[in-house]
């Protein structure tokens, strides 16, 4: 994913609205900001996450794993 990197006016203004749609100066419409919390997670890790196709653990599963170990 490429970054853009906007200037501190138009910081102040996302930051503000927390999401709005963005255009250019004649109205096109470019995309979507939404504002994400830091959550302390790259965008790295953030995309591996979402390519990993393991199967994972239902929440009996791990509720089973739980009561094993008392």
């Amino acid at each position: 994913m490429s970054t853009v990197v906007v200037g501190a006016d138009v910081r102040d203004k996302l930051l503000a609205v927390g999401t709005a749609e963005v255009r250019d100066e004649d109205g096109n419409y470019l995309g979507e900001f939404i504002r994400q919390p830091d959550r302390g997670i790259s965008m790295d890790e953030m995309r591996r996450r979402a390519a990993d196709t393991s199967p994972g653990h239902t929440p009996d599963d791990v509720m089973a794993r739980l009561r094993s170990l008392s």
